[in-house]
Parts: C-alpha cells; structure tokens; sequence
C-alpha cells in the first residue's frame, strides 16, 4: 500500500514539459494534467492539488493548494490516485458506484457528476447495502466477477445530502465542491458480492426511466472511457487493461440507464432497476 506524505500549501508551480494526458470536467475545462517524471509521475488537479507519485518507494506527495482542506486532497488520493495506481498494478477499478440487490452487486457507472453517488446513498437509505460510491473494484473469480466493498461514506453535493442521507428540503445555495459524508446508519456491504449487471449512467435529459441492453463493442467502449489507468500510453500495461476489460464485457451483462434527475422520482428508479435485477436472475455472471 502507498503512504501518502501530505505538505503545506502552495501555488501550483509552472510546468514546462507537455502533458502526456489530460481529464476535462464536464463543461470542458482541465481538471487534471499528467506529467512523467524520473520518479514516476506527476498528476496535477488543477487548482485543487499536486501529488508526486512515485512508484518505486511506495510513497504519494501530495501539496495542496492554497485555501483547499487537507480532507479534499485526502479525498482526492482516496478516490483517484489510488485507483488509478491499482489499475496501473493490473486491477480492475471502474469509475462506479455499487449496490447490494437480491445477494448480487449492481455497478452504476458514470463519469464525475452524473450521479453515482446519489444513487447509492438513495439505494442505502431504502434499505439496500451499498459496496461504493465510486472506485469499484471488480476481481475475476471462476468465470465471474466479483465487487469488491471500499469505504463507507459518500462524495455528495449538499443537496443529495440533504434531501437523499437527511431527507430535508435542498438547501438554495450554489456549491463548489462535494464534501464528505459518513454513511453513519445507512447500510454497508461490507463482504464482496459476484457483480450482476453493470448500468451506465444517461445524461438525464428524458422524461421516463429507461433500460436498454448495450452489445458488446459498446460496453467495451464505454469500460475503457470509465476504468481506472494510470499511463495509456504504457504498451505492455495498456494491453493487459484492454484484455481484461473486454472480458468483463463478455461475461457481465450490461445497460445504459437513463432517468430524469429528480429526487422524487428516486423511489420509482429504485424499483425500476430493483425489478430488473431480479428479471436477470440466472442469467448473469454469479451463475455462470
């Protein structure tokens, strides 16, 4: 395991080599950049924090940027770099959150923003177990795919905490960034559970729920853009990841789901989706 050495605050130096990757937030501003360096890497969240990585002492520098918590750049290291490390060492990390259904996962996957998080608050204050709200770890198990559980709290704007974990009125106010939120008696899956199916999040630009079956190719597609992985351009690596997402592809069935983006209308999407996974059943992966 990585130790994380966190340093005093400071302006986010200017750097004069090309990155070899950058992330956009969903507006299309660099969020993050990613440099190499003789030590391993250098990833910058723009505005946010610095953090060194480097792989052959095990350790993650990380110099926050002035005015941010020292909570957020533990966030970040929790929820990116060290799934993307992971991933670099061969895992399989997707950008999802997960849910216990019927003794089986269920993976909602989706890029930042899209509402991984509130849904697995709003499954756990309905009653069903949350493994994740970001960063799952999948384990290929004897033909199947197994969810692993991580931390249980939550990344939440303040209006899914204060209408989904505290069921109160959104507050009106503009907010910047999501904070941390413990799960406290909100359930937890805490044993790993073979995944069943695997949603990828719609923009929620519709009126009505809807499930549809992805081929194949899509899902791979769709795998690739919301893994975890540190160097794309590692050959060697890169080929191995591709491998084994395409595999997860194959076995674990998959969907893209799409509802509007309404608190009310939660509860209606939790049966909606807690139906599908029932009609599955013996056709997914924990049964092969």
């Amino acid at each position: 395991m990585y130790e994380l050495k966190l340093m005093p605050p400071r302006e986010q130096p200017v750097l004069d080599d090309t990155p070899f990757a950058l992330w956009r937030s969903p507006d299309g501003e660099v969020a993050a950049t990613f440099h190499r360096r003789p030590e391993g890497y250098l990833v910058r969240f723009v505005d946010r924090a610095d953090f060194s990585v480097e792989l052959g002492v095990g350790q993650i520098t990380c110099w926050p940027f002035p005015g941010k918590s020292p909570a957020g750049a533990r966030d970040l290291y929790l929820n990116q770099i060290v799934p993307m490390i992971r991933g670099h060492q061969g895992e399989l990390v997707l950008h999802a959150s997960g849910v216990a259904l019927g003794g089986a996962a269920a993976a909602f996957v989706a890029p930042t923003g899209r509402g991984k998080s509130t849904l697995a608050a709003a499954f756990a204050r309905a009653g069903m177990p949350f493994l994740s709200d970001d960063g799952l770890v999948l384990t290929a198990e004897a033909g199947r795919y197994v969810a692993s559980p991580n931390r249980p709290s939550f990344r939440l704007w303040s209006d899914s905490e204060a209408v989904v974990i505290r069921g109160e009125v959104a507050p009106e106010e503009d907010e910047n960034e999501k904070s941390r939120v413990e799960a406290g008696e909100l359930p937890f899956q805490e044993e790993p559970l073979p995944l069943r199916a695997l949603y990828f999040l719609g923009l929620g630009e519709t009126a009505r729920i809807s499930i549809a079956r992805l081929p194949i190719r899509e899902t791979l597609a769709e795998l690739i853009n919301h893994s975890f992985f540190l160097d794309a351009e590692d050959k060697g690596r890169m080929k191995r990841h591709f491998e084994a997402l395409a595999r997860l592809a194959e076995t674990v069935p998959a969907f893209a789901l799409d509802y509007p983006r309404d608190y009310a209308g939660l509860p209606s999407l939790i049966a909606a989706v807690s139906r599908h996974m029932d009609e599955l059943g013996g056709t997914s992966s924990e049964a092969d």
